[in-house]
């Protein structure tokens, strides 16, 4: 049961993170102060992601939650391909303020949809493995 409070732990806080955090950031914060905003918040975001759904899917592999277990294990793995990509899009935006081309404006966009791919990944997977959770209940 530990498992799933902190998949929904997880959920919680992404979904804040979703609904609230940008959204705001995005009216509040210029341009350029929202992408280092955003990638700085996203730093200790994903650490805290990789935690909790790592314990979460350990719990539930160990409390025979087979699938429960399993999309707790996507959600994991969804922060981890996030955590991977935020790393790319700094990296990308410290060569487009050297560089400033088309192509790299072009693949750093590409990567933030990949982002927003990946979060909802971890919406769907999360919510499932929480639905299983309430309907064993």
């Amino acid at each position: 049961m530990m498992g799933y409070t902190l998949l929904s732990l997880w959920m919680g806080v992404l979904l804040f993170h979703v609904v609230v955090v940008v959204p705001s950031a995005t009216r509040v914060l210029s341009r350029d102060k929202l992408g280092e905003f955003s990638l700085s918040v996203q730093e200790s975001f994903h650490r805290w992601g990789l935690v909790l759904t790592a314990l979460s899917s350990v719990l539930l592999i160990s409390g025979g939650e087979t699938s429960g277990a399993l999309l707790s294990s996507v959600v994991f793995a969804s922060v981890l391909f996030s955590e991977y990509l935020r790393r790319r899009v700094r990296n990308l935006l410290k060569r487009y303020r050297e560089e400033r081309s088309d192509s790299l404006k072009g693949e750093i966009l590409s990567t933030y949809r990949f982002v927003a791919y990946a979060t909802y990944t971890q919406v769907v997977a999360g919510l499932g493995a929480l639905a299983i959770g309430w309907l064993r209940l």
